[in-house]
């Protein structure tokens, strides 16, 4: 759920669950002579995490500075979105963008 940190509970038998947020910062650079159109960069934590343990939360959703792409802010990590852009943004020749989520 947006807005709630990660929880790890340990295999120990500890009774409160230990909370890591894990910042995340990608950065993208079209060093083509083109433009790139439609660029997408996905993350697809289900793959990485299993449902269920460790309990798995966005905290601060994507955001993006520079390069025009647009943020999507319907990304969980989950299946259908798992896309940390729009993904109908062009990152134009020579620029570069750099996306953070935690």
């Amino acid at each position: 759920t947006a807005g709630q940190p990660v929880v790890v509970t340990p295999a120990t038998s500890a009774t409160t669950p230990v909370v890591i947020d894990v910042p995340f910062t990608v950065q993208l650079q079209n060093t083509g002579p083109v433009d790139a159109p439609v660029v997408q960069v996905s993350d697809f934590l289900a793959r990485a995490f299993t449902q269920g343990n460790p309990t798995l939360s966005i905290v601060s959703g994507p955001s993006v500075v520079g390069g025009g792409l647009v943020a999507n802010s319907g990304f969980t990590g989950q299946n259908a979105n798992a896309g940390l852009l729009t993904g109908q943004a062009t990152l134009p020749s020579g620029t570069s963008a750099i996306i953070t989520y935690t």
